[in-house]
């Protein structure tokens, strides 16, 4: 079976969008003992958001109510929080953030994005009392919402809300990079391995533009990328994929990976589907199929390569090897091949003879 690249960028700022069919774990578990309820009341499994259309009420909430939402059958809301507020008010008490945790309570998905307002002066360089105070104010912010908000995006949006300056000598990437490695430190801490809190990097304006296609956005592109704890940024299919050639993933973010292309995720029952129509036949007497990438699949993979790897029912080359060294299970065909199999083919397997 053989599957084409897909051409168009994925549709993808993994903020607004990311998707997957991994499972989410049943809440966050902190590092003392207090675990978080995913709010997960109707006994549906808790996955992963994947193409949700939810409401937004950016900074003010009073413009809406749940009874809004109700009657858009929205299940997801969000908004932002401008950080110098959290000086002001205590952050369980600031309008969004406030608002978020009541819709968290009542099983809606949520999403918060922290808003630094620099575009009227210059942003602070990052061994400087300045930096160290919005860090305190990103505390404030993550001790009232990690392990509530289901997405907690780093930035709202960060090339529109700066100064020029701060874009071309830097200034922004080591700002936006040391929040980032701040609220990736805090989330260890707190909640060890596994808390229902996601994080992006936040939106990009304007990439149509040339003239907005600039080192600082291929800097920050490129730090999410490198930065695994970090689920999201624009990119193109090929460019993931070979990103997990020369660094594996993990076997959860390479299926997050591959469900959230629409084109992928509409084919991944292509085995299933058309061993069935061959069975249909009555004709077939044997089909096989690929069992693990080769290393001729990855060698100097690019736009123009096959993406055979994608086929292979152990994905043993872009993702890292499970518990016990086990090689990672394809997305989608490893359990629809383990499926296919009937009793009656497997060992120990005995043919009658055939005439001479």
């Amino acid at each position: 079976m053989r599957m084409q690249n897909e051409r168009r960028p994925m549709s993808r700022r993994w903020f607004l969008g990311v998707s997957g069919a991994a499972l989410l774990t049943a809440g966050c578990q902190d590092t003392e003992g207090k675990s978080e309820s995913t709010g997960n009341t109707s006994g549906h499994r808790a996955v992963v958001p994947s193409g949700v259309l939810g409401a937004n009420f950016n900074e003010d909430p009073s413009t809406m109510d749940f009874s809004m939402l109700e009657g858009l059958s929205a299940g997801w809301l969000r908004g932002f929080v401008p950080m110098p507020e959290i000086d002001k008010t205590p952050a369980r008490q600031q309008a969004a953030i406030k608002t978020l945790l009541s819709a968290h309570d009542k099983g809606y998905g949520t999403v918060l994005s922290l808003k630094f307002p620099y575009n009227h002066r210059l942003m602070p360089a990052v061994d400087s009392a300045d930096m160290d105070a919005e860090l305190a104010r990103v505390d404030k912010v993550l001790d009232a919402a990690m392990g509530k908000a289901d997405i907690l995006a780093l930035a709202n949006e960060p090339f529109i809300e700066s100064l020029k300056k701060d874009h071309d000598d830097g200034t922004l990437n080591a700002f936006y990079e040391k929040v980032a490695q701040h609220v990736i430190a805090y989330r260890r801490k707190r909640f060890g391995e596994r808390c229902r809190t996601r994080l992006y990097m936040g939106s990009l304006n304007h990439l149509d533009r040339p003239d907005w296609r600039t080192q600082a956005t291929d800097r920050w592109m490129e730090f999410t990328r490198k930065t695994p704890e970090i689920e999201g940024v624009d990119t193109k299919v090929w460019q993931v994929i070979r990103q997990a050639t020369e660094h594996p993933f993990p076997q959860r973010k390479w299926h997050d990976f591959l469900s959230m292309s629409p084109w992928f995720e509409d084919h991944k029952h292509f085995l299933r589907d058309q061993v069935q129509k061959f069975r249909d036949t009555g004709q077939l007497a044997v089909a096989t199929y690929g069992v693990a990438q080769a290393p001729a699949m990855v060698k100097d993979f690019g736009p123009r390569k096959p993406p055979w790897l994608l086929n292979s029912l152990y994905s043993n080359l872009t993702v890292q090897e499970g518990e016990g060294g086990k090689p990672a299970r394809s997305y989608g065909f490893f359990e629809d091949f383990r499926a296919l199999q009937r009793a009656e083919d497997r060992r120990p397997v005995r043919t009658a003879e055939t005439t001479t």
